[in-house]
C-alpha cells in the first residue's frame, strides 16, 4: 500500500537515480530506471520496539522531502493508542534515521505514546535558513500537547527547533481579519468560534488560512446570493399577489 507521493532524486555518484516513497510506515527507495529495491526502512510508531506489521497501524502520509543528502518526512499514528508521531530525517544512500524529532511529548518533554502528534504535512525546505518546515495534526480533535496544532521549522543538519518558528494553527475569525502583518499579535478576549490562532512575526503564508479564507468569502458570497433571490422572489410575489393592491393590471403585464 503506497501511503505518500513520490520524490524523484537524480543521482550524485553514491546512488542511482531514486523514486522515494512511503507504502505504510515503511520508507522505500527504488531505481528510477528498473524499479529495483534500492533500500527500504521501517519508521514505526514504536521505533523503540521491533516492527509488528500485524498490529501498528503508523503510516507515512507525508510525502519524503530531499535535501544535503537527507530525506525529510513525518510519521503518523493515525490516532492509534500506544504509539506516535514523530518527524524525521534519513541518509539518502540507506534509509538509515539520521535524527528524529519527537511530536508526541507532554510539557514537561516526555514522550507520551498515546496515539498524537501525527505530522501529515509533506516537508517544506527554506534553503537560506537551513530549516524544513512542517505541521502537526491536532490530538483527538484536541491540543493536548506543545507541538499539536503547531508549524514547526526545524534545522536540517540536526532537527532542533529554529528560534521563533514554532506557529500556533489555532485559527481565531479575529486574528485571520486583520492585516497579514499584524498576524503575530495576540489579540486577547473571548473565545471565539472556530479554531485558535496565534502566530509570531516570523510566520509564513499557511495553505490552510488560505483555504479558511476562500471558504469563508464564499460563504459570504453564497448568504448573499441567497438574499438577493428571496428579496426578489418577495417583491414578485408581492406585485403579483391576487388581491393585492399593486397588483400589475393585466396592460403593465402583457
Amino acid at each position: 500500500m503506497v501511503t505518500s507521493s513520490a520524490w524523484f532524486e537524480p543521482t550524485d555518484g553514491h546512488h542511482p537515480d531514486l523514486v522515494i516513497f512511503g507504502g505504510g510506515y515503511t520508507l522505500y527507495a527504488l531505481n528510477a530506471h528498473t524499479g529495483a529495491l534500492v533500500w527500504k526502512r521501517a519508521y514505526t510508531g514504536r521505533p523503540d520496539l521491533a516492527p509488528d506489521p500485524a498490529t501498528d497501524e503508523t503510516r507515512l502520509f507525508s510525502s519524503p522531502v530531499v535535501v544535503d543528502g537527507k530525506v525529510f518526512f513525518g510519521v503518523s499514528p493515525d490516532g492509534q493508542a500506544g504509539h506516535r508521531g514523530y518527524i524525521a530525517a534519513a541518509d539518502i544512500s540507506t534509509g538509515a534515521p539520521l535524527w528524529t524529532f519527537e511530536t508526541d511529548v507532554n510539557a514537561t518533554g516526555q514522550i507520551s505514546n498515546d496515539g498524537c502528534g501525527g505530522v501529515w504535512s509533506s516537508g517544506t525546505v527554506l534553503p537560506a535558513e537551513g530549516t524544513v518546515v512542517f505541521d502537526v495534526s491536532d490530538c483527538n480533535f484536541f491540543k493536548l500537547g506543545p507541538y499539536s496544532e503547531s508549524v514547526i521549522a526545524l534545522r536540517i543538519a540536526d532537527g532542533s527547533v529554529a528560534p521563533r518558528r514554532r506557529l500556533r494553527l489555532r485559527l481565531r475569525r479575529d486574528i485571520e481579519r486583520r492585516p497579514r502583518s499584524q498576524w503575530h499579535r495576540e489579540i486577547p478576549g473571548r473565545r471565539r468560534e472556530g479554531r485558535d490562532v496565534l502566530l509570531d512575526r516570523s510566520a509564513i503564508w499557511s495553505p490552510a488560512l488560505e483555504h479558511e479564507r476562500r471558504v469563508r468569502r464564499c460563504g459570504r458570497r453564497l448568504h448573499r446570493d441567497h438574499r438577493v433571490r428571496w428579496l426578489a422572489r418577495l417583491w414578485i410575489d408581492r406585485y403579483r399577489r391576487p388581491g393585492s393592491r399593486r397588483t400589475l393590471r393585466p396592460e403593465q403585464s402583457a
